[in-house]
């Protein structure tokens, strides 16, 4: 399955966002790492889809398995500088929380490239 350029799935989370108009599922959707052409370096493309800004997004690691890590990093880092989640309207299972790693909120770090 490809979601507009992030390939083949390898996760996805579903977060709850609580609206006016009632709740609405947020989708956090994560490529399988890849090769970058001409390195020895990987790269995996994500999206947040449903906060707003849904476009694609890729980190790089020095392997499939650090540029996966990095991508849920970076996704949480981002969620969680938004103001629906600071707000406490955003949620993961009914917790405050998205369930995945976060950089301690240091949104002014360069997280993704691209």
């Amino acid at each position: 399955m490809d979601l507009d350029g992030v390939g083949t799935i390898a996760a996805e989370r579903a977060l709850e966002l609580l609206t006016a108009g009632g709740e609405q599922r947020v989708r956090v959707v994560f490529g399988v790492p890849c090769p970058i052409p001409g390195s020895t370096d990987a790269c995996c493309a994500y999206r947040v889809i449903g906060l707003g800004d849904d476009g694609l997004r890729h980190t790089e690691g020095v392997d499939g398995a650090q540029a996966l890590y990095l991508a849920f990093e970076a996704a949480g880092t981002w969620i969680e500088t938004t103001a629906e989640f600071r707000e406490g309207r955003l949620t993961w299972c009914g917790e405050p929380t998205t369930g995945l790693p976060a950089r301690d909120r240091r949104s002014f770090l360069r997280l993704a490239a691209g």
